[in-house]
């Protein structure tokens, strides 16, 4: 588990909705932990105050600083400048490999970097 939580560290600026797992939580029968934007830990709040029984099983929420989500146009036009193909993606990320790092993209076999 805690390599699962590692490889899904970094700063990655893409659209992300963790509230989507909101149901997950609430059909779950282990303790859960949420981690969002400040704006999904507010809807886990008004979804807490809707389905009581998801307060309990939430033992800790935890929001990222948060200065907004680049649009899906911004990201593939980096991609673009990167000469990546959206179609063969399998991970990408604004920043990250190091302090602040660099943007990063990996295709099929291959990483790419930005600076």
């Amino acid at each position: 588990m805690p390599e699962q939580l590692t490889a899904c560290t970094g700063s990655r600026y893409s659209p992300a909705g963790p509230c989507e797992g909101l149901e997950q939580i609430r059909n779950a029968t282990a303790h859960c932990v949420f981690i969002g934007k400040p704006c999904d830990v507010a809807a886990l709040r008004k979804y807490q105050a809707i389905y009581p029984e998801v307060k309990d099983k939430v033992m800790a929420a935890i929001s990222i600083f948060c200065a907004g989500t680049p649009s899906t146009e911004g990201t593939l036009s980096v991609l673009r400048k990167m000469g990546i193909s959206k179609e063969k993606v399998l991970s990408f990320r604004y920043r990250g490999c190091g302090w602040p790092g660099n943007a990063v993209a990996q295709e099929t076999g291959e990483h790419k970097s930005m600076k």
